[in-house]
């Protein structure tokens, strides 16, 4: 099914793909993610957009668009939300997004867990994106030496 939204076609994927269900996993493949895109023309890093498709031919990304490009396959010519998936990874883009953010507890919400704490500072992206994935990959340790 294909919607349009401001001009632009809004495809509805359906996956197979599954992302993990841990929120440290989910985490450290995001960030994975992240450097794929930030290595690959194709993409703009931007965490304003999940996926957005620039007249150029590259693709706007955040931190879960990163993920729906390269875990899930998403195609860069393709404006795409967490709910143009199945609810199982809307769920779990969502929660990207707020880990994104520092929100811990909303993410655990997200994904129907219990949060062992409830947010943390993250620093901005555009401001360092070095300092923006070091902090981002610390959340990731301390969540799996918590168990989450």
């Amino acid at each position: 099914m294909t919607d349009i939204l401001f001009g632009l076609p809004v495809v509805h994927v359906e996956e197979v793909i599954d992302l993990p269900d841990k929120m440290s996993d989910l985490l450290s493949l995001a960030l994975d993610a992240l450097e794929a895109c930030e290595a690959d023309p194709n993409y703009f890093v931007y965490m304003g957009e999940y996926h957005k498709p620039a007249d150029d031919g590259t693709c706007s990304v955040c931190l879960a668009g990163s993920a729906m490009a390269k875990v899930l396959g998403a195609d860069k010519t393709r404006w795409l939300w967490p709910d143009n998936f199945d609810d199982r990874l809307e769920k779990k883009l969502r929660a990207i997004d707020r880990l994104r953010q520092g929100r811990v507890y909303e993410a655990a919400k997200e994904l129907g867990i219990a949060a062992p704490f409830d947010s943390v500072a993250i620093p901005y992206y555009s401001v360092s994106p070095e300092e923006f994935k070091a902090v981002l990959r610390g959340l990731a340790a301390k969540l799996k030496e918590l168990g989450a």
